[in-house]
């Protein structure tokens, strides 16, 4: 992605643009955001998207109240972890759901009864409250567009290849958004008690600050014990359901928006933009061209390519400047030199290349257009995180990778204390996960010096 500058994009830059180009306005009087029409569209995309992944792997989608009874999440809040002072409460017996587990479970509850009833994969696509938010789309206090999937199953086994199945969704849904990611486990004793093993999936932002853009928990039978979520298997015996969950919300969207864009306009892939291709007829006013320009953009449109002709008489340098600030990832220029040799000009926004095509076959040139501007977005993007992920065997180099804002690749001990010490040496930051079990190294611990084949990521986290 061309830029004016090589300063990298801050969130307040970052947010203005989405302001200037009619995708959300953050003036809201509380920390949540206006979606407007332009990015409702971007949104409503990514949502027929998601709809047909989750259908993919099993899940069917539900719409689960907002409103949730106290005495159904206290069963979160007393017997398994406390976050009484992020709850909304709408009387001291309703709060507005800040996670789906207490609108969802006790209708698990009611629908498993018996081994016949599962595996159970639910999703919806709706807001999630939290108090105490800050710093815009990151976290606001209505998460207006939170994607959250449950699923029970009858045995340890079959939960434990779902959470396969799920990142697998996971990672196919963040490569559409070309976002690549560190996968990582979490510290064991960061996720008691709400499950037995956590994946996080986070993206390194252009300000030196990892996202974390989904969890994966490995819940198996702690919440369905606490909400009694019990069926009873062929043989007789009554059992607890074996339970997984995940989910990522706006923030992923709007974080592949920000890898791409710079300091003057915002970029959208293909996959999402509302306007794939915008159609500029040079000169307005000529009949033929916009003949021309009505036919390019009727064969665009049976190929169900989001086209656009613009016939503004304004000046071009404006026209093209209007696209450009939206993100709009292909412009077609039609002038008297492309009418005269039936021909179009394609340009790409990403990198400015332009490319003279005949008409003939254009709607395929086009996509193919949009697949390598997707596959180099990734690559570039993942060039990004492998560069800002630096091997560090000393702590003063960890303290001086995570100022300069990248990612520091550490052995370390896969222990509370370990982790802990070495946090309060570095003095910002955080182990943000350790690397899965299989491709690890033996080497000594950054800490205690013992050997250990577990490597930890250190970094900044939003």
């Amino acid at each position: 992605m061309k830029s004016s500058n090589n300063r990298p994009l801050s969130l307040d830059q970052f947010n203005n643009l989405l302001q200037q180009s009619g995708v959300v306005d953050h003036t809201y009087p509380l920390t949540a955001l206006v979606w407007m029409p332009y990015g409702y569209k971007i949104l409503n995309l990514t949502e027929n998207y998601l709809n047909g992944l989750f259908e993919k792997y099993g899940y069917g989608r539900h719409v689960f109240p907002y409103l949730v009874s106290s005495r159904e999440f206290d069963r979160i809040n007393k017997q398994i972890s406390s976050f009484e002072t992020g709850v909304f409460k709408v009387t001291n017996s309703i709060i507005l759901r800040p996670s789906g587990e207490s609108a969802i479970y006790p209708m698990f509850r009611r629908w498993i009864k018996s081994e016949r009833d599962l595996p159970k994969k639910v999703f919806q696509i709706g807001s999630m409250f939290r108090k105490g938010s800050t710093r815009g789309f990151m976290r606001p206090n209505e998460n207006d567009f939170f994607v959250e999937a449950h699923s029970a199953f009858s045995s340890r086994k079959e939960a434990e290849i779902e959470l396969m199945n799920i990142n697998n969704l996971v990672e196919e849904y963040l490569r559409w958004l070309a976002i690549p990611t560190l996968k990582t486990i979490r510290p064991s004793w960061t996720n008691k008690p709400v499950a037995e093993k956590e994946y996080a999936f986070d993206a390194l932002l252009p300000i030196g600050e990892t996202s974390l853009l989904n969890v994966t928990y490995s819940q198996m039978q702690i919440f369905s014990k606490a909400f009694d979520i019990s069926f009873t298997r062929e043989n007789g015996i009554k059992d607890y359901t074996y339970q997984a969950e995940f989910g990522f919300s706006q923030r992923s969207i709007l974080t592949s928006v920000w890898l791409m864009s710079n300091q003057d306009n915002l970029f959208l892939l293909p996959s999402y933009s509302p306007i794939q291709v915008v159609i500029i007829q040079i000169d307005p006013e000529n009949s033929q061209l916009s003949e021309y320009s009505e036919k390019i953009l009727m064969l665009l449109k049976s190929k169900n390519i989001r086209a656009f002709v613009d016939k503004e008489k304004r000046q071009l340098y404006k026209r093209f400047s209007k696209y450009e600030k939206i993100g709009v990832p292909i412009r077609l220029e039609i002038g008297e030199n492309e009418l005269k040799y039936s021909t179009i000009k394609l340009v790409r926004k990403d990198n400015g290349n332009k490319l003279n095509h005949p008409f003939d076959n254009i709607d395929q040139t086009v996509n193919q257009t949009f697949e390598k501007i997707i596959s180099d977005a990734y690559a570039n993007n993942e060039k990004k995180l492998i560069d800002n992920t630096i091997i560090c065997d000393k702590k003063e180099k960890v303290r001086e990778t995570i100022k300069y804002g990248k990612i520091a690749k550490v052995q370390l001990c896969n222990c509370e204390d370990c982790t802990k010490k070495l946090q309060k040496e570095i003095g910002l930051g955080e182990v943000i996960g350790f690397k899965d079990e299989d491709d690890k190294i033996e080497g000594p611990c950054i800490n205690c010096h013992k050997s250990t084949s577990n490597v930890a990521f250190y970094a900044r986290r939003v």
